[in-house]
């Protein structure tokens, strides 16, 4: 949320930035890559088990599949926010 970004630089008391919006497409090779690339990145990393894992990637396969392309790949827009310091 841009609002929330924007709260936090400033109480960060960085005081010459803009935040901007871009919309871009978004390709994994895979519905495992993309979910491996969102877990591994993120602060769950350390807290889920490899059991876990295993289920969050069954569950993927089947929920997340409205996502792939004819060659098995995953695509799809998504919106992103970019804070840049003037």
């Amino acid at each position: 949320d841009k609002d929330e970004i924007n709260e936090i630089v400033k109480s960060s008391e960085i005081s010459n930035y803009k935040i901007e919006t871009i919309r871009t497409k978004v390709e994994f090779r895979s519905i495992d890559h993309w979910i491996d690339c969102d877990v591994k990145a993120s602060p769950i990393a350390e807290e889920i088990s490899d059991q876990q894992y295993s289920e969050l990637l069954k569950k993927a396969r089947l929920d997340l599949n409205k996502y792939l392309t004819e060659d098995q790949k995953v695509r799809f827009n998504m919106s992103a926010h970019i804070v840049t310091i003037e």
